[in-house]
């Protein structure tokens, strides 16, 4: 029997290494974000997440490696992959709808055009009914979201996110975690999410990598400065692959890894991203895995992998 092509990564990181002022940030990190997945990105703060996505988003030059998207180098070519950042950053003289489809009216698309494009996903991301609020009348899930949508209108499949719960308060981080895993699907989007916030990621992503600053560990990474950890640079320690309750328009990928180290039996690749994802039915298994023996065996894992 013929074996099935292998699904090719949305976003591919070779061997990306970081520097800031001749001094070593990230070094020899390697990743992979196919599409339909969501993939954390986990750190001490101060680790070089930030600066690891800014070199995935192109918004600064790697000092080594190379980054492929969508299976073209894009290596510090910004456009390709959809950038959000912690804060919202709205426009407080603008309306929602206007925010949100300002990256279409700057890519050329006629003003009336690009409304009535963003328009079509209001409901989708919880939006509808907010066309023309102005920002201060939403709340802060709210202007996530409004956020979130406008990054979606960048146009790209590829979606890199620095923190984007972090501001909001315990319950909206929650209804908005389990909300971003539905929806991802359902749009079929390949999301790298960095967050310092263990819980998080394990609800959010199928696979997350954790990025340390350490000693040396092999072909993610390594030490300088005679493997004092507090001046080496940050590298890939250990990828972890999530495995939880079968959710609908969830994708399992069984995609390639050097260093991946399983806390228990985990499912190969199956399942294609469905458009009928459920949202209730995936925010109630979201939330029933984080209080499962499993979701705390991983957690224990990955607070010692980042001790």
């Amino acid at each position: 029997m013929q074996k099935a092509p292998q699904k090719q990564a949305a976003l591919c990181a070779k061997s990306i290494s970081v520097s800031w002022d001749n001094k070593v940030i990230v070094q020899n990190v390697s990743l992979e974000v196919f599409p339909g997945e969501i993939v954390g990105l986990i750190g001490k703060s101060g680790c070089g997440k930030t600066s690891l996505l800014h070199a995935l988003a192109g918004l600064v030059a790697p000092t080594a490696g190379a980054v492929t998207i969508e299976g073209s180098d894009h290596t510090a070519r910004p456009g390709a992959a959809s950038y959000m950042f912690q804060k919202d950053l709205l426009i407080p003289s603008k309306t929602v709808i206007d925010n949100v489809c300002l990256p279409r009216v700057i890519a050329g698309v006629a003003p009336a055009q690009a409304r009535q494009e963003a328009t079509d996903f209001f409901k989708i991301f919880g939006l509808d009914g907010t066309q023309e609020l102005w920002p201060y009348q939403l709340s802060g899930g709210m202007k996530q979201r409004a956020a979130l949508l406008r990054t979606y209108m960048m146009g790209n499949r590829v979606v890199l996110l620095d923190e984007p719960f972090s501001a909001l308060d315990a319950l909206t981080r929650t209804e908005l975690r389990e909300w971003y895993r539905a929806m991802a699907r359902k749009l079929g989007l390949a999301s790298l999410i960095v967050t310092h916030d263990v819980d998080e990621a394990l609800v959010l992503a199928d696979r997350i990598y954790v990025l340390h600053t350490g000693g040396a560990s092999g072909e993610n990474g390594g030490a300088i400065d005679g493997g004092n950890p507090a001046h080496a640079p940050a590298h890939i320690s250990y990828e972890l692959r999530v495995e939880r309750p079968c959710e609908r328009g969830v994708l399992d990928l069984d995609a390639p890894a050097d260093m991946v180290t399983e806390l228990d039996t985990c499912p190969s690749a199956s399942e294609q991203v469905s458009a009928s994802a459920n949202t209730s039915a995936n925010a109630t298994l979201a939330e029933s895995f984080s209080l499962t023996p499993r979701f705390l065996q991983y957690k224990k894992q990955l607070l010692e992998q980042l001790a």
